[in-house]
């Protein structure tokens, strides 16, 4: 996807945020347009500047487990 710093950008201007899992590993992309986002970027970008989370869980969280969601939206979405 490239830098930390664009995936906040995407983040910030609203986009929504998909995990899911494949081989064991979380696997995360933002739609539109699709970017694919290794587990380590995401982590990385989900924390803004200031350590303030930046995305937020919409309940659809996978097997009941906090921080599992397959749904993240920005903390800046109305």
């Amino acid at each position: 996807m490239g830098s930390v710093d664009k995936i906040r950008d995407l983040i910030r201007s609203g986009a929504t945020v998909h995990m899911g899992f494949a081989g064991g590993c979380r696997v995360w992309w933002i739609e539109h347009p699709y970017r694919e986002i290794d587990d380590a970027d995401m982590l990385a970008a989900a924390e803004g500047h200031n350590g303030q989370p930046l995305l937020v869980e919409t309940g659809d969280c996978l097997f009941g487990w906090e921080g599992n969601s397959q749904t993240w939206r920005s903390v800046y979405a109305d």
